[in-house]
């Protein structure tokens, strides 16, 4: 599948799903600190992203959905001036993002491994 690393192009739904809340997890508070006038002052990897397993999907799945409801409730609090911030904080493949950037990002990020996961789905059939 294009725009995946090789190292996760073989990932069980389960590593998704904590993949996703990682990357979101990183997102959003960066999201939160650009709105409010501060650039992160660490460097985003694409390393300290990966899933370390062990869950059982069931339970991931139970994480990634109560993530999400924290994730829309912070996003939603943020004025959308907060979001025209001119402030950057840079991905590590495409370069400096505001907020509103980092913003559409959830869904491109989200879109990719939502394809993944349902090859590995009609895999499994």
């Amino acid at each position: 599948m294009p725009a995946l690393e090789d190292s996760s192009r073989y990932w069980s739904v389960a590593k998704n799903l904590e993949h996703l809340v990682i990357v979101h997890d990183k997102i959003k508070k960066g999201i939160l600190a650009l709105s409010s006038g501060v650039v992160p002052s660490n460097k985003a990897d694409t390393a300290s992203v990966k899933p370390k397993g062990g869950k059982d999907g069931l339970q991931q799945l139970a994480e990634f959905n109560a993530f999400n409801a924290s994730l829309r409730a912070a996003i939603d609090s943020v004025r959308d001036t907060a979001l025209a911030s001119k402030l950057k904080y840079a991905h590590p493949w495409f370069g400096p993002f505001t907020a509103l950037q980092w913003q559409w990002l959830f869904g491109a990020h989200t879109h990719i491994h939502y394809r993944q996961i349902k090859e590995i789905v009609k895999g499994l059939r």
